[in-house]
């Protein structure tokens, strides 16, 4: 919208733009993001670390008590 070549007049999305600019349209933007944002910080990248490690050695320690049962049952 702050574009000089947005032409308005006569513009068949005006209010299509008019609402994507309008400020309750950009709250509602920012909060969104801002919602993204702390999901990646909570769950992507360093922030899942934790319960990514944490369920690798679950996995780890059940497949070697999975093969311990079964090699005490062959025999």
């Amino acid at each position: 919208m702050a574009d000089p070549a947005t032409q308005l007049h006569q513009n068949r999305y005006r209010e299509w733009l008019e609402m994507y600019a309008g400020a309750e349209y950009q709250t509602l933007a920012r909060a969104a993001e801002a919602a993204l944002d702390d999901q990646f910080i909570r769950r992507g990248g360093d922030g899942r670390f934790a319960s990514l490690a944490a369920n690798f050695s679950l996995a780890a320690r059940l497949e070697a008590e999975f093969w311990a049962n079964g090699a005490g049952g062959a025999r």
